[in-house]
């Protein structure tokens, strides 16, 4: 089992990986989508090429005030303001009545993206843009507005429970070793661009419980060297089944340090709560592990992270 807290990274760890893994400039001084660049329009088409049957997967969690969420966000709040019940309401030409709603909720909340002006540190964000950039209107540079329409392509499932024999792991550390043996075990290969998602077993842990305080106390991440993996690999965005890809706590002197120079420094998209539980059954039973994944922003203006509905076509 993995203690947290037990390691230590360093400044200096953390400053040359930062240094080395920059993608600051690297798409121009004016980007905002950081390792969305690296999904192209000839991979997104060949990847739908590749879908065979048109047999299609959720895998998003429905956005309720079941779902997870801090205790500091709250979950989402929906209220109707018109409804099938209602009486004297007004009636439109013809006849027709209609129902209304709205709903209240934090953006970073169930299945969701980390957008790149989520995480900064040292007064920067991502590509250099100052901190200052976010304020209460929103974020005027790098918002979650500027993805729109740009996530999308071939998606490549790794699984670290069929790794570990299909026990499910409990604060597993996920290291760069880790995805290479899953790629070699599942017999497939993540190209430039594509999308990758990690099935940590978390998920399986919040079914057995029914408990998001357990399945965030016992659940898996990635560890810090996979930024390399990832970066070598020139993964276009990173999802998983738990709450912050990474296995937050586990460094003692940094609680996310994967979020700080993958969102800051690369302009690595994360996905978190996403629900790979059914890709992962139907990829075993075929022995296929990729898909044209839609897995879209909110365009919200000056928004910092935003709420996905994912799909897997197979």
């Amino acid at each position: 089992m993995v203690m947290l807290g037990e390691k230590q990274l360093g400044p200096d760890a953390l400053a040359d990986a930062a240094r080395r893994l920059s993608n600051w400039g690297r798409w121009g001084d004016s980007d905002q989508v950081g390792t969305l660049n690296l999904i192209s329009e000839q991979s997104r088409a060949a990847a739908a090429h590749g879908v065979r049957t048109g047999a299609a997967l959720s895998l998003s969690l429905p956005l309720d005030a079941r779902g997870p969420s801090s205790s500091v966000r709250g979950g989402p709040l929906h209220f109707m303001t018109a409804t099938g019940t209602d009486s004297g309401g007004a009636e439109l030409n013809g006849g027709a009545r209609f129902t209304d709603d709205y709903i209240v909720m934090p953006l970073q909340c169930s299945t969701q993206w980390d957008g790149l002006a989520h995480i900064y540190y040292g007064g920067t964000m991502y590509n250099g843009v100052p901190a200052a950039a976010v304020s209460a209107d929103g974020a005027a540079r790098n918002g979650v507005e500027h993805a729109a329409g740009l996530i999308s392509g071939r998606a490549v499932l790794l699984d670290y429970v069929r790794l570990n024999q299909g026990e499910v792991p409990r604060r597993g550390l996920i290291a760069a070793a880790d995805l290479d043996a899953m790629c070699a075990r599942q017999e497939v290969t993540v190209r430039p661009g594509d999308i990758l998602l990690v099935r940590t077993g978390s998920m399986a842990i919040w079914h057995e419980t029914g408990s998001w305080r357990e399945f965030r106390a016992q659940q898996s991440g990635l560890d810090f060297d996979c930024l390399d993996w990832l970066h070598e690999h020139e993964v276009g965005a990173v999802a998983a089944d738990n709450a912050t890809v990474e296995l937050a706590g586990y460094y003692s002197d940094y609680l996310v340090p994967l979020h700080m120079v993958g969102i800051r420094d690369m302009g690595l998209w994360l996905g978190e709560y996403w629900y790979l539980e059914d890709l992962a059954a139907i990829g075993a039973a075929d022995g296929r592990w990729d898909c044209f994944l839609s897995g879209h922003v909110l365009p919200v203006t000056g928004a910092v992270g935003s709420p996905v509905s994912a799909v897997a076509l197979r």
